[in-house]
């Protein structure tokens, strides 16, 4: 899962001062060229320990991909093969450390995961997401429509109050999604 940043896209990375290349964001939205951030897990003593951010210092539980596109649309064989192991590197560092997130962990990473998540549905890996996206919803909907037939605090009654429940619903799915979005990094 790659998302696509502008071709000029000026970014520099914090670790090497220089244009973001093949970059990977953070799970706290700092973006850094993978060799980079990668290298700087490599270098750690213990590998098995995720890594803190070089610029606010927490922990670096998720590596998400974020190329230009003019890397992700590539067609020379060493910029293939640099971006490919480049996201193999990020793959292994995911499948390490993403399954260990707690519940404030994923309302803390929902802006970053949901900018991938968006980037994700306008690509053909995206299809297969949203089939497993509705399937998930219609089932919650369903199981919800048979326990609850009627809003349990109605907004013509008790007015703001009662949107509450509803963005609380809201919310809860959209955090569901991104724990989704999480396994299926980690895989």
């Amino acid at each position: 899962m790659v998302r696509t940043r502008p071709d000029d896209d000026q970014t520099e990375c914090p670790v090497c001062l220089d244009k973001v290349r093949f970059g990977a964001e953070t799970n706290c939205g700092h973006l850094f060229c993978g060799d980079c951030i990668l290298r700087v897990w490599e270098e750690n003593v213990n590998r098995t320990a995720c890594i803190a951010c070089p610029c606010c210092r927490q922990d670096v539980k998720m590596l998400l991909s974020c190329h230009s596109s003019a890397e992700s649309s590539a067609t020379s064989r060493a910029v293939i093969e640099e971006r490919e192991h480049n996201k193999q590197r990020l793959a292994d560092y995911n499948r390490l450390h993403s399954h260990d997130a707690s519940y404030w962990d994923h309302v803390r990473e929902l802006p970053t995961v949901l900018r991938h998540v968006w980037a994700e549905l306008f690509t053909w890996d995206g299809l297969q997401f949203i089939y497993r996206i509705r399937i998930i919803l219609l089932m919650v909907a369903g199981f919800l429509y048979a326990l609850i037939p009627f809003d349990l605090l109605p907004e013509a009654v008790l007015g703001i109050i009662g949107l509450l429940d509803d963005f609380l619903i809201v919310g809860y799915l959209l955090i569901q999604i991104s724990v989704l979005f999480r396994n299926q990094i980690a895989q």
